[in-house]
């Protein structure tokens, strides 16, 4: 009987250090998701683009892009990143139709996230398939779907 009494504080004490702790965590909302998303599936495109499709000077600025889009929420910098990420895939890789001037000029134009996401749709349909690793294929249809929560 003593053991319980001398534990009975010590569970009381833990329950309510841990209850306490857990009150802290913020609840993820669907919008929080629907904020951070866009982030995830640019960094997803961005590391199924193959090494031997970005020109040297990615290299360098590749682990700076990687942290910088995970945080964007503005729309019209989410489109510039793209832009900015499409200069650094080189020409070879495009298929004959793409245009980087006209896709760049596309950037002013965004309003929304799902106009920005668009143009990294269009981007990933402008690469030639030795653009993408072998794992792309698999992938791409979950980002595909992933894209379309957006709306």
């Amino acid at each position: 009987m003593k053991k319980k009494l001398f534990f009975l504080p010590l569970f009381i004490f833990f329950a309510v250090a841990v209850s306490a702790q857990l009150n802290k965590i913020a609840p993820v909302s669907a919008d929080n998701l629907r904020m951070e998303l866009p982030g995830k599936l640019f960094t997803q495109f961005v590391q199924s683009i193959n090494s031997t499709s970005l020109t040297n000077s990615f290299a360098k600025e590749k682990k700076a892009l990687l942290k910088d889009i995970i945080k964007v929420k503005d729309p019209s910098l989410m489109a510039k990143k793209i832009t900015s990420f499409a200069g650094y895939i080189k020409p070879a890789m495009f298929k004959t139709n793409f245009n980087m001037q006209e896709f760049s000029n596309r950037a002013a134009g965004a309003k929304t996230m799902i106009y920005s996401m668009n143009m990294l749709s269009d981007l990933e349909e402008s690469l030639k398939p030795e653009a993408l690793s072998g794992v792309w294929k698999f992938q791409k249809n979950d980002w595909i779907t992933q894209m379309t929560k957006l709306d």
